[in-house]
């Protein structure tokens, strides 16, 4: 438990403690997020469940508290440790829950005292994933990688008139898949289904899998605020995702469609199902997850009028060697080359001893 303290504009000393969560506080912890209109489905305590539960990691879930006690900040983190680059992060994998609180006084001291937490635990690096570019004032010190961003829709409360403010295109490709014979199936009892399917994927691309056991892992954690949702073609599972609802957004952190299944658009009627049925819900906003700048998934994904919103990274060396950008991407390059060799079973079986190392790298 550490207390900081800083001074307002009226020269009023105000009190600030910042302390780790522990299970009496888990219920505050959900009010402030409710009330915090920046937190995201990644602020969930689903996922401290999930980092430890999954990969044996060790998490610190700091929050801020004014002088009467009352909740007025969050930032989730994860220890990730492994035979390589031992690192603080507040996001695993595309995860982004940057630093809330009530003023940008409190969020930096948040992020300050998460540094010393890094110091304190001897880790090699500080990583912060943000989203937007109002905690970038307070990164001083810090590596910025700034390669990903978010696409967010904002919807309708009526469907259909969502529906016909789409462009030809998408609408078009929506209908090819329908005609195709492709069939909408959801429900948690087609994770392994989709789990298949988002393997073959990554394997593809040289990207290891993060573990059968993490996904159900993260299932269970969100309950009925996580949905599997599936495209199905002769029998055969050719498509799916995995949706999280937080508040009034719905985000998707995982899909993939078969290569050999493309020509019919899967993709579209995937999106414009889960896109549908989060607009009769009552969502605002649709989350399709980060991106690569100019890449051929953003494209995709702001075709159906989606806004870019920023999602920088910072790293901040604590200890040994700085970060540098070219020798990393190198061994990332050199990594993703001999993935795509190895044969996918063995792949499968390696992946989540891969991932539990760089969780907060990717």
């Amino acid at each position: 438990m550490r207390g900081s303290w800083f001074i307002d504009c009226t020269i009023r000393v105000v009190t600030m403690l910042i302390e780790e969560l522990d299970q009496s506080a888990f219920a505050q912890w959900d009010e402030y997020l409710g009330r915090n209109n920046q937190s995201t489905c990644y602020h969930h305590l689903a996922w401290q469940s999930v980092a430890r539960r999954a990969y044996r990691l060790r998490t610190h879930y700091l929050l801020a508290r004014n002088e009467i006690g009352t909740i007025c900040g969050a930032l989730p983190l994860v220890e990730v440790r492994g035979l390589v680059h031992a690192h603080l992060t507040n996001g695993l994998f595309g995860a982004y829950a940057p630093a809330l609180g009530d003023t940008q006084e409190i969020r930096a001291e948040l992020l300050r005292r998460a540094f010393e937490l890094a110091r304190e635990r001897r880790v090699q690096y500080f990583v912060v994933k943000t989203v937007g570019s109002d905690q970038g004032r307070v990164m001083d010190e810090f590596v910025e990688l700034n390669s990903w961003v978010i696409a967010v829709l904002k919807l309708d409360s009526d469907p259909e008139r969502l529906w016909h403010g789409l462009r030809d295109k998408v609408r078009n490709c929506v209908r090819k898949a329908q005609k195709a014979g492709l069939e909408v199936r959801r429900g948690k009892e087609y994770l392994a289904s989709f789990y298949d399917v988002l393997a073959e994927n990554m394997h593809r691309k040289g990207s290891p899998i993060y573990g059968f056991n993490f996904m159900k892992e993260l299932m269970s954690a969100f309950g009925d605020k996580a949905e599997i949702v599936t495209l199905w073609h002769e029998g055969r599972v050719v498509s799916g995702a995995l949706t999280l609802d937080h508040g009034r957004t719905t985000a998707v952190p995982f899909a993939s469609s078969r290569p050999s299944a493309l020509h019919m658009s899967p993709n579209n009627l995937l999106y414009w199902d889960i896109i549908r049925r989060s607009c009769e819900k009552g969502m605002t906003a649709f989350d399709f997850g980060r991106s690569l700048r100019n890449s051929g998934p953003l494209s995709f994904k702001l075709g159906w009028g989606s806004d870019i919103v920023e999602q920088p990274f910072f790293i901040r060396t604590v200890k040994g060697d700085d970060f540098e950008m070219s020798s990393n991407k190198r061994r990332a390059d050199w990594f993703v080359d001999r993935w795509k060799r190895l044969p996918r079973s063995v792949a499968d079986a390696l992946g989540p001893a891969v991932c539990r190392q760089v969780a907060g790298l990717l």
